[in-house]
């Protein structure tokens, strides 16, 4: 978890901290196959099997724990259509 800007006042840097962004998996992996799959996915047989075995080593949770003092409204995470990471895949993009 990365605690940056805890310090720092708004009104002198313009912009509002107190932070945190924690990136975790928490899943075990019957928890994962009841509740982590999307929506659409077939609950059970080879297709069910198919979709634990793509989806359970590529996913991940990110919590945003924050100041209740600042109002950070339109805080979002996307994948970034133009930076790759070591593998070719798109980098994650925290946009403010």
């Amino acid at each position: 978890m990365l605690h940056d800007f805890y310090e720092l006042d708004p009104q002198k840097v313009g912009f509002c901290g107190g932070g945190g962004l924690d990136a975790r998996f928490d899943f075990t992996p019957i928890s994962f196959a009841f509740g982590g799959l999307p929506p659409d996915t077939p609950r059970w047989g080879k297709d069910f099997k198919t979709a634990l075995a793509q989806n359970f080593n590529r996913t991940m949770e990110i919590f945003l724990p924050r100041d209740i003092g600042c109002r950070l409204k339109n805080n979002s995470f996307s994948l970034d259509p133009d930076l790759k990471d070591a593998w070719g895949l798109p980098a994650l993009r925290l946009n403010v």
